[in-house]
């Protein structure tokens, strides 16, 4: 069981004047991953309410931060087009996986498994990348406009998205290359 510092239950404020876009929790339930407006990500540490790390690489508005399954790294997305993979014990960017100024990242996913890391944005496209080669395997598009949130299921095998477009699609992740 994991003792949550008293700065939290009492409510912690992130910077002042600026928006928390997103909050993950690590998979050890002892740290979150905290995110908005200051293009920053803060590692906090729930036991005692110190911050263990930050992460400023990012140029502009953190919109998604995703613990791998292990809580080795931290992927992260931006309105800046990017996507970083992060170590949390050394707290340096490992892998940038994609820039593009045009594309604004809304969301991504690391897969139960740890094999997968989705991602998707204003491009209307999720990307999926195999994370042991590091590289692109699938490009999925059925949405219409701007991809707003992705989840994997428990077991790896399916990918739900959601859209600007009001859809939802549920993806098979088997027939997926790997």
């Amino acid at each position: 069981m994991v003792t949550i510092a008293s700065s939290f239950t009492r409510g912690r404020r992130w910077h002042a004047g600026q928006a928390l876009t997103c909050i993950a929790w690590s998979p050890h339930g002892r740290s979150l991953a905290v995110a908005g407006d200051a293009a920053q990500i803060e590692v906090w540490d729930v036991q005692t309410g110190s911050v263990s790390s930050i992460h400023t690489s990012h140029t502009d508005i953190v919109t998604s931060v995703s613990w791998s399954p292990y809580g080795r790294y931290i992927a992260s997305s931006s309105k800046d087009g990017t996507v970083q993979i992060w170590n949390t014990a050394t707290g340096t960017t490992e892998h940038l996986l994609d820039q593009s100024a045009s594309i604004h990242v809304h969301v991504v996913a690391w897969s139960p498994d740890s094999h997968t890391l989705a991602w998707a944005g204003s491009d209307w496209i999720i990307h999926i990348w195999d994370m042991h080669t590091l590289s692109p395997v699938q490009v999925l598009s059925n949405h219409t406009s701007g991809i707003i949130d992705i989840h994997w299921s428990h077991d790896s095998r399916h990918l739900v998205s959601s859209g600007e477009d009001g859809l939802i699609h549920v993806w098979d992740a088997l027939t997926l290359p790997h």
